[in-house]
């Protein structure tokens, strides 16, 4: 069961994908949106950023804060989709493939339950390839994981970055939200889970 007690929260639901940059963006429900104020007006973010598609990175509180602080660090430690040589940061456009424990890490304060994704706009020109889930249940020709898309195919967006310096805003990658889950149940048991 979700779990909701910050008082005068609003919340925000709708029908309809939104569009960002040519891709779809679903309301993350069951998931409350922290924003991160990312030194613009929402009239330049919306100006800056409009075109470049939504996507989440599920993490651990620990990580959240110094990929918020520092930037993304690329990597590959054995990465599907990309070269030996190279280094990637992984995105999706699911909030529900995001929040899988395996990605949004399981931690409990209290009686509680939270995990964690954050929400980035990417440019899309930067964007190597669209890929489909690497978790057994998310392979191409699976079940469909989310309901919002039409198969598995693209799952995973890889975001290629052989620098060895962290991708930041400038870079094409930009965080402006932490989204957070909180349950009194463990996610890993929850059924949205059990892929």
């Amino acid at each position: 069961n979700a779990v909701d007690r910050v008082g005068d929260f609003i919340p925000t639901f709708y029908t309809e994908p939104l569009i960002h940059g040519e891709e779809p963006y679903y309301c993350p429900n069951g998931w409350r949106r922290y924003s991160i104020h990312v030194g613009l007006t929402d009239v330049e973010f919306q100006r800056k950023y409009d075109s470049w598609p939504v996507a989440y990175h599920g993490t651990s509180s620990t990580a959240a804060a110094d990929i918020i602080v520092n930037g993304f660090r690329a990597c590959n430690n054995k990465a599907c989709f990309i070269e030996a040589s190279e280094k990637a940061v992984f995105l999706t456009p699911s909030i529900k493939y995001a929040g899988h424990p395996r990605y949004a890490k399981v931690e409990k304060v209290e009686e509680l339950y939270v995990q964690l994704a954050l929400q980035v706009r990417v440019e899309k020109t930067k964007l190597a390839k669209h890929c489909p889930g690497t978790v057994e249940k998310a392979f191409p020709g699976s079940d469909r994981l989310d309901s919002n898309f039409k198969n598995n195919n693209e799952l995973e967006w890889v975001f290629v970055w052989n620098k060895e310096t962290n991708v930041c805003p400038d870079d094409g990658i930009v965080v402006y939200g932490v989204m957070a889950r909180i349950t009194d149940t463990d996610p890993a048991s929850l059924p949205e889970n059990r892929w």
